[in-house]
């Protein structure tokens, strides 16, 4: 399903194995995830990754300001993951895919992990930078 979305967004795909699709989330968790393991004591406050920055415990910016960030970058490559972190793709784009409507939560980092936006499920987007 995420290899179809992709697709129906003209997005260069690579797919990643299971182990790499792995470690790039874990990646994601400890960069993005960790003002929540900081102030919870765990690496998620509910089933999905994304609440740390619903809750406000992460640092975003939420729809039209995630929107005109993310718009603001040139993605070039960057990694694209589900919920699991099971599946996940490296995908090369010369525009920022607008995922809303998927009914999925997908995951698009760029490949340094310099920045990530999350398309919800529900049509939320956030969008953070990480700085050292």
């Amino acid at each position: 399903m995420l290899s179809d979305i992709l697709e129906n967004h003209c997005i260069v795909k690579e797919p990643l194995s299971k182990a790499e699709s792995i470690k790039i989330q874990q990646k994601w968790i400890g960069l993005y995830a960790n003002k929540v393991k900081e102030e919870t004591g765990k690496w998620r406050i509910g089933k999905n990754l994304w609440e740390g920055f619903a809750a406000g415990i992460q640092p975003s910016y939420l729809n039209v300001k995630a929107i005109e960030k993310y718009k603001e970058i040139k993605t070039g490559c960057f990694y694209v993951f589900d919920e699991s972190g099971k599946h996940a793709f490296k995908c090369c784009s010369d525009q920022n895919p607008e995922i809303y409507d998927s009914g999925l939560d997908l995951y698009l980092v760029a490949e340094d992990f310099s920045w990530t936006v999350v398309f919800c499920h529900d049509n939320v987007v956030y969008f953070s930078e990480y700085n050292e």
